[in-house]
């Protein structure tokens, strides 16, 4: 049967015959489904449906696939709905033109429907949209039930393009295991599947598995085509494998695919790129018969990723002389070149032909040319661009903020920060960590804690950008107890975070905590680079950790570093500080900065004059002095007092220009100030064309140096006249001279100036300057107020605050701001464990003395002389002198101080001998005893009369001219006084200038030693007449001497004088005195009366005096009250139980042996409940 006219072109579509068979209307249906004639489509529809012939099986069924070519979807399922018997294909064909017109969901719903429906054999199409479907809704349980049907049917080993669908659709959700097993399982192979493999292995960053599976191709007889090649480059680019990339590179040549294959081209030059190999690349891309616009942005975009900005543009403008038009890629490349070299000019003229293209508003376009106006400074340029995009995306905000950082306009970085939050737009990695460093540079320490709240609250506080900026932020606020926390978080270490946390703690002074921290990262094994090393080799120097130093030296000649000039001048510093000169002068590679290190170094070792000698010698080896050489050689003149010197190196100042360099102009005046030249400092001062605020605060700080406080104070009004404004610096210097000079009220009119200026809130220095100042004047309540109002509470502030309560006595709230210093996870610095076992040491808190020593081993810092001198002290204080012995001779170097401490320990404890054998170990070993050393010494002499040795002592005093100390003279009054040698103690007495109490109390006390009332009662009326006020000792001295020569009515008057002196209180001793003249004169009523009038507790020495007493007199009655009173106080004291059994002897009679016996017996017991 012919079929009626059915003409590729149709004239009118009523040609066709509403009456035609079913068999008829198929062969149009099929021909219309062969040209996609749409309208012929649409027409037979409506004649079907009119007929009712829509629901016929056949006819309906191939309707269905008719109006989905034509993307008739809606059409297609009102037919498939009609249809009373549905085949297979139509199942299949509507499942996949849901699919194809993006309804995956509808798909995947029509697809269960033809399961309950009864069919269940999915064609390999349908196959492969509804997997597809599955991974775009996210729908696993079906995925996993598609496949299971695939695999049953058996699709993947017949049909290629079903198993290489699956693969690529695996690989590109990531989940490159199981697109490799379903590869593995293809029956046939052929090079779609290996793509789809390799596709998905480059497009996780596999390359390794993309050139092995190239490896593999080969032997199954599959060649690689472009897209093989294309990947596999790709691949070699990303692993950095030139070799392999050379190898394609020849294999694609061979093929003739470089000439043909714009892809091919542009990913040979990305792989040559990317290997570093940029003039190879640049010779592929010069050998290319034709090139595109793709091939131009390879090349340019590799210069502009390889930071040469210049070859860059260079293309650029090559490419635009040729005639090729850049697009979106070519732009964004080129303005980054221009950002990384600063080129404001070209930058512009690019914007401009982005301007003129009409694609400024391409938010990529936009936000590179914000970033490279912002980088190149033009803040404001890049604000207006910023302005005119449409949409503000994430990167381009933090553009505009990393510019204004860069620019260290950090007020507006984070303006911009606000705004953008304020804009509902999230932050990213990059943003928080440019506007950490805003804050680091701003000091804006709450605004960076808060920063970091919301890191932890994104769950970014793990990414490397982010842990590097917070440990920089807290590392450089002192907040190093932070750092660590959040480096603590990695389970590897970062070396850039060690490294700034190093720098952290040297910045510090923590120079001991920076070599721990080394050390644990040596032990898990990471990798420090040049710089760590360089920054713990600083840290060797600061702490003298010598053996460090050399092992670090050992590591960085392994590596060849040795010689770069910054190592090996580092090198030269950590051995200078550490004292071997030699090995300083050693290092190869000498630079002028070397011998800078050299000569700092022995300056710092106290070694000046071999520093001088340096200086010269520099010279006759053909380096030329720089700044820090003369700086350097001056601070030795100053060490060594050497004048003439100072002006030597003055006059070749002047002679080279050099000397109206500030730095060296302030090391000149600093100088002269310090040998007392204050006429000198003040001509270096004058001739000064520019007077900076610094220069104005070192001639302030020369004049406090020099103890002249005022001149200062003058000084400060002259610069403030001036119109220079004060610094932190300056304000902090003459709030020390206001504290120097007590000039409270001017410190109060400075400290408001400095309020109103908003200073004391940025500046933490400032802050603890204020505390200092009221705390050396007493003023602890203003201090401490001070203090709380702090933004922040660092180690110094903390210092100074327990350093002034200890000063004053104050010790118990010294040890609880320490407490709270520790709570506030606030490190301790060596001046606050000073100040804090001082504080111990005083009140005798041996406790927390000993718990503090152990953070101090934990710290390794108990060696530390400072440290060292202070614990001995503070043992020796609180009557440990074993331990303090002990931590003395485990001291390295043991200086004046600590012999001074142990010797005042021995002394406070009565152990005399120790102390004149600790002098005599200190003669031996030629340490040179200070005033405080030699007053412990005769004092020891004195509390055991050793008249001999005490002379020997005065001699060496005498030698040394410290005869005229007023420590010493009284301490000589005193030995000479309690040795009964009272012409010699009245000798020296007459030598003193002045005699203060404790040289009128210590002459009284030796005469009233030697019974000689008379002379005690006329040496305190001289004393008296000399307008010396006495004190309780004085009074004392005088009861006690009335008391043995039995003299009780000037006894009972001087008691009345002592009572009737405003603010003298008497205390036990005075009373026990006083009890003990009325005893002695047989007046035991009275002694009694006065012991129960007492408004002190009687103690166990007046009872005992009174029992004693009641010996002598054979008062029994009252001896009887007396023991009884003693024994209440102390049952275990045997000289109670002695006297009353020696009471009790004295009276006649058995009855007196059986009370003797009982006493005795009592006794016994006692003894043994001790035992």
């Amino acid at each position: 049967m012919t079929m009626p006219v059915a003409e590729s072109k149709f004239v009118g579509l009523r040609q066709y015959p509403l009456t035609s068979t079913v068999e008829e209307l198929l062969t149009i249906l099929q021909q219309c489904r062969f040209e996609k004639n749409v309208p012929l489509a649409l027409y037979l529809h409506a004649h079907l449906c009119q007929s009712g012939l829509d629901s016929q099986t056949t006819l309906g069924n191939y309707l269905i696939s008719l109006l989905l070519d034509v993307e008739r979807l809606c059409l297609a399922q009102q037919v498939f709905e009609k249809l009373v018997l549905r085949n297979e294909s139509s199942w299949n064909r509507l499942i996949l033109g849901y699919f194809n017109q993006g309804k995956s969901r509808q798909a995947i719903l029509l697809y269960e429907r033809m399961l309950k429906s009864g069919y269940c054999c999915l064609n390999e199409y349908a196959a492969v949209a509804l997997m597809m479907a599955c991974v775009e809704t996210n729908d696993s349980e079906t995925s996993q039930a598609i496949f299971v049907e695939i695999a049953r049917q058996g699709l993947m080993e017949r049909n290629v393009y079903i198993g290489s669908t699956l693969v690529d659709m695996y690989a590109n959700c990531h989940e490159v295991a199981l697109a490799q097993e379903i590869f593995d399982k293809l029956g046939a192979r052929n090079v779609v599947a290996w793509n789809a493999l390799i596709s998905g292995y480059i497009n996780n960053g596999c390359g390794e598995e993309v050139l092995s599976c190239l490896q593999k191709m080969e032997p199954e007889g599959i060649a690689p085509d472009v897209v093989t090649l294309v990947c596999s480059l790709k691949a070699c680019g990303t692993l950095g494998c030139l070799s392999r990339g050379e190898e394609l590179h020849i294999e694609i040549v061979k093929k003739g695919l470089l000439e043909g294959s714009v892809f091919v081209g542009s990913s040979l030059i990305n792989m040559y790129i990317k290997c570093g190999a940029l003039e190879t690349a640049r010779a592929v891309f010069e050998k290319l018969a034709t090139c595109n616009v793709v091939m131009w942005n390879a090349l340019i975009s590799g210069y502009a990723e390889s930071s040469q900005a210049e070859e860059s543009l260079d293309c650029f403008k090559r490419m635009q002389g040729e005639g090729f038009c850049p697009d979106e890629v070519t732009f964004i490349s080129t303005l980054k070149s221009c950002r990384q070299i600063g080129s404001i000019e070209m930058g512009q003229k690019i914007h401009r032909d982005i301007l003129m293209k009409g694609m400024e508003k391409s938010p990529l376009i936009g936000g590179s040319l914000v970033d490279m106006y912002a980088q190149c400074g033009l803040l404001v340029h890049a604000e207006i661009v910023f302005g005119k995009l449409p949409i503000k995306d994430v990167v381009v905000w933090t553009a505009l903020i990393a510019g204004y950082v860069e620019h260290a306009d950090c007020a507006n970085a984070v303006r911009v920060f606000a705004k953008m939050h304020s804009e509902k737009i999230s932050p990213g990695v990059v943003t928080f960590s440019c506007v950490l460093k805003a804050c680091n540079k701003e000091g804006d320490r709450l605004k960076g804690l808060a920063l970091h709240t919301e890191v932890i609250k994104k769950g970014l506080e793990r990414e490397s950008l982010v842990s590097r900026s917070l440990v920089d932020f807290y590392a450089k606020c002192g907040l190093l107890t932070e750092a660590e926390n959040v480096l603590n978080i990695f389970s590897h270490q970062d070396v850039f975070c060690f490294s700034t946390l190093v720098v952290g703690y040297i910045e510090q002074g923590l120079s001991i905590e920076a070599l721990q921290r080394f050390k644990r990262l040596q032990q898990e094994d990471a990798a420090p680079d040049v710089v760590t090393l360089v920054c713990v080799l600083k840290a060797c120097g600061m702490t003298g950790a010598v053996d460090d130093g050399q092992e670090i030296h050992t590591d960085l000649c392994k590596k060849g570093l040795e010689s770069d000039p910054f190592v090996s001048s580092t090198l030269a510093d950590m051995y200078s500080k550490c004292g071997f000169f030699a090995d300083a002068e050693k290092i190869n590679n000498k630079t002028i900065a070397s011998w800078n290190d050299l000569i700092s170094g022995l300056v710092d070792y106290g070694q000046d004059e071999e520093a001088l000698n340096c200086f010269r010698q520099r010279e006759h080896e053909g380096f030329f002095p720089d700044a820090l050489t003369f700086i350097f050689s001056l601070k030795a003149c100053c060490n060594l007092g050497a004048t003439v010197d100072g002006q030597i190196i003055h006059a070749e100042l002047v002679n080279k220009g050099l000397e109206m360099d500030l730095l060296i102009s302030n090391t000149l005046l600093d100088m002269y100030a310090k040998f007392n030249c204050l006429a000198e400092a003040l001509d270096v001062f004058n001739r000064c064309a520019s007077k900076t605020v610094v220069l104005w605060t070192a001639l302030i700080a020369g004049c406090i140096e020099n103890g002249h406080g005022e001149q200062a104070l003058y000084y400060f009004d002259h610069m403030q006249r001036a119109g220079v404004p004060p610094s932190d610096a300056t304000f902090s210097c003459v709030l020390r001279a206001c504290g120097t000079v007590k000039a409270m009220e001017k410190g109060e009119k400075i400290l408001t100036e400095i309020l109103k200026k908003g200073m004391l809130e940025d500046s933490i220095s400032l802050g603890s300057t204020v505390v200092d100042m009221y705390s050396k004047q007493g003023y602890l309540a203003r201090a401490h107020n001070v203090f709380s109002k702090l933004p922040v509470q660092d180690s110094v502030s903390w210092t100074v605050l327990i350093t002034g309560y200890v000063e004053h006595g104050a010790c118990e709230i010294a040890l609880s701001c320490f407490e709270q210093m520790q709570h506030g996870r606030v490190l301790p610095i060596v001046s606050t464990f000073v100040s804090i076992l001082k504080a111990c040491g005083r009140i005798g808190a041996l406790d927390k003395g000993q718990n503090i020593h152990s953070a101090i081993v934990r710290r390794g810092i108990e060696k530390e002389s400072y440290i060292g001198n202070t614990l001995v002290d503070m043992y020796a204080k609180c009557g440990l002198l074993a331990e303090a012995r002990e931590l003395f001779n485990g001291l390295p170097a043991q200086s004046v101080v600590s012999w001074t401490a142990l010797i005042k320990g021995y002394m406070e404890f009565g152990s005399s001998e120790e102390t004149l054998l600790c002098l005599e170990q200190m003669e031996q070993e030629k340490v040179s005893q200070g005033p405080v050393a030699l007053v412990g010494s005769l004092k020891a002499c004195g509390n055991i009369a050793a008249l001999a040795r005490g002379r020997e002592i005065h001699s060496q005093i005498a030698k040394k001219g410290l005869d005229g100390d007023h420590l010493v003279g009284n301490t000589l009054i005193d030995l000479y006084a309690k040795c009964g040698a009272l012409a010699e103690a009245e000798d020296i007495f007459c030598r003193l200038l002045t005699g203060d109490v404790l040289s009128w109390t210590s002459l009284i006390i030796g005469y009233s030693q030697a019974g000689l009332s008379e002379n005690v009662i006329c040496l305190f009326h001289s004393m008296l007449e000399e307008g010396v006020e006495p004190d309780a000792t004085t009074f004392l001295a005088i009861l006690n001497a009335l008391s043995h020569t039995g003299l009780v009515d000037k006894g009972q008057m001087y008691f009345e004088m002592v009572c009737s002196i405003d603010g003298f209180v008497p205390n036990l001793e005075h009373y026990s005195c006083l009890v003990d003249l009325l005893s002695r004169a047989g007046l035991i009523e009275k002694a009694v009366k006065l012991i129960m009038e007492m408004p002190v507790h009687p103690g166990m020495v007046v009872w005992l005096t009174l029992l004693g007493a009641c010996r002598k007199l054979g008062n029994l009655n009252s001896g009887r009250d007396a023991f009884l009173h003693a024994v209440n106080l102390n049952k275990n004291d045997s000289a109670a139980y002695v006297c009353l059994a020696n009471i009790y002897a004295d009276c006649d009679g058995a009855d007196g042996e059986e009370r003797v016996i009982e006493v005795q017996n009592l006794a016994e017991i006692r003894r043994q409940g001790c035992g």
